[in-house]
């Protein structure tokens, strides 16, 4: 039931207390004792009858105006409305896996992880068919959020089976989430089991081919697509796009081409045009790709904002590539948030007022590098002051470097674990990789609020609108500490990756071989700062 103001909703449960039932605003509603109930027997406690979901889509008995009413509640962030829609919807008898699983993800935006896994524990027995395989991940992503200790990570492992098992392309994320935890369970065999989970699947679906690619076993994911593709009824240009990356990640660019250009012979959507993009991408070939993405943009495919950025870079369009970054995705919600706040420079009509917050985004490398145009900011800004958020570990070095600007630290939550007590004055869980409780302050006293990736294509129109200048100030006493133990000359630092690494996000990243050109450059020393396991790396790079 849907309580009133942060905290009340579908689920409210107070961050930091697991499970403590279903709780919120007026009217009958479980509390802590059938809460636990609803978790221990969800299906006999809610009367949820197995196909219950599917009898009631086939039969009409849903009405599209209730479900859209509750998304257009959800978009604006009204969780308590769009929870009130879906009730209403659920008490009329149109309990169904679609409107279950929305009940599941407002739970989980309002940091309520273990109810939001029982309510998809609930879709889960009313329709495990149809929309109703979304839930297992559900149900695995909020068990997730609700590791504690030693002992919940087998439920969590229960709940990533099942949801391999139903979504085989989630390994991903159920063995990255273990990783997080190894001071609880050593996540190798736990990994490997789910793993197996996909290799033991012998379905033929365009799901478990991508699953296997993210395993890095591209060849059989290519044994997967060939098999089906020989149905009469396959899925084709979706299956040719499967193909194509499976393909790409065995280096067979010439296969991927060929399967792409089918793809996009049988319908240029974004689906096709997206897969295009990434092999241009991958061989450099940011003509064919800059014209393909114009093409694209007068037919009005939406393509996203990373594949066209890239694009622009390779083509040294710098305005236009720093430009998509005004349409990434964190900014949507800080804006549904706060849209009362948020300066959108962008908008002609926007209108500057007072103080504004500026949030960093992505990592501290991002952060670092969109540092570049921090001593620009006061010539592009109309706001009588800014404030500038900033990673807690770069605070003293940018606090030295940009003595006249105001820094507030704010821990954005990437990959790492959630601690509740830093993020719960957060009107929703989709704002902790922009805010925390810090930062959440620093809005509130803040006039306006916006992201800095809003100002990079106004500060960097162009390329000789770089400054050239270094713009960060080392500490003195670690600089001659430094000196004193490093050789004379210039110095290069090294770091050709990111700790975190998957089949999707390794092709942002160079390997140490692709580095070596640089290595023959004479009077340079490189020091190595990459900061996780690169020994076999190291010794290629010595053995040279």
């Amino acid at each position: 039931h849907a309580g009133d103001g942060p905290g009340g909703g579908v689920g409210e449960a107070q961050a930091g207390e697991r499970g403590q039932g279903v709780q919120g605003g007026g009217g009958a509603v479980p509390g802590q004792e059938e809460g636990a109930e609803l978790r221990a027997r969800p299906r006999e406690v809610l009367g949820v009858q197995k196909g219950l979901g599917a009898r009631a889509e086939e039969g009409g008995l849903v009405p599209p105006q209730g479900r859209a009413r509750a998304q257009a509640l959800l978009d604006t962030k009204d969780f308590a409305g769009a929870s009130e829609q879906l009730r209403a919807l659920l008490l009329a008898g149109h309990g169904n896996a679609a409107t279950l699983n929305t009940l599941a993800k407002i739970a989980r935006l309002r940091f309520a992880y273990a109810d939001a896994r029982a309510i998809a524990r609930v879709s889960m027995a009313a329709d495990l068919r149809a929309q109703g395989v979304e839930a297992p991940f559900l149900a695995a992503r909020n068990a997730a959020s609700t590791i504690a200790g030693p002992r919940d990570i087998w439920p969590f492992v229960r709940a990533a089976a099942l949801s391999i098992a139903t979504k085989p392309d989630t390994v991903t994320f159920c063995t990255m989430t273990l990783e997080q935890y190894d001071d609880y369970a050593d996540p190798a065999p736990l990994a490997d089991l789910l793993e197996r989970t996909v290799a033991l699947d012998g379905s033929l679906t365009d799901r478990r081919a991508q699953a296997l690619i993210a395993l890095n076993q591209a060849e059989r994911a290519v044994e997967v697509v060939e098999h089906m593709l020989e149905a009469p009824d396959a899925p084709k240009q979706k299956l040719a796009v499967v193909y194509s990356q499976a393909l790409s990640f065995m280096d067979d660019l010439t296969g991927a081409r060929r399967a792409s250009g089918a793809a996009l012979a049988l319908g240029e959507n974004a689906l096709s045009v997206r897969e295009a993009l990434r092999l241009c991408v991958l061989e450099g070939d940011y003509a064919r790709g800059l014209a393909l993405l114009t093409h694209a943009q007068e037919c009005k495919i939406e393509l996203g904002d990373m594949l066209p950025r890239k694009m622009y870079f390779g083509a040294r369009m710098i305005g236009e590539a720093l430009k998509m970054f005004v349409e990434i995705p964190h900014k949507a919600p800080l804006q549904a948030h706060f849209r009362d706040k948020y300066y959108d420079c962008t908008d002609p009509e926007a209108q500057a007022a007072g103080g504004l917050l500026v949030l960093p985004i992505f990592g501290p490398g991002d952060e670092l590098r969109f540092a570049s145009i921090y001593n620009l900011l006061p010539d592009i800004l109309p706001h009588k002051s800014f404030t500038l958020g900033c990673e807690p570990r770069l605070h003293a070095l940018f606090a030295r470097s940009f003595p006249r600007i105001p820094f507030v630290s704010i821990k954005r939550l990437r990959f790492d674990r959630l601690d509740l007590a830093d993020y719960n004055t957060l009107p929703g869980s989709d704002l902790i990789g922009v805010l925390d409780n810090r930062g959440m302050a620093a809005l509130r006293e803040a006039d306006q609020v916006a992201l800095v990736t809003d100002f990079l294509h106004k500060a960097l129109p162009d390329y000789d609108a770089f400054p050239g200048a270094a713009y960060l100030t080392p500490d003195a006493d670690g600089a001659r500490a430094w000196s004193a133990q490093l050789p004379k000359g210039p110095l290069v630092g090294l770091s050709w990756r990111s700790s975190l690494t998957t089949h999707s996000r390794n092709e942002h990243y160079l390997t140490v071989e692709e580095l070596a050109p640089l290595f023959a450059i004479p009077g340079v020393t490189f020091v190595n700062l990459q900061y996780d396991d690169c020994a076999e790396e190291l010794a290629w790079v010595e053995a040279r």
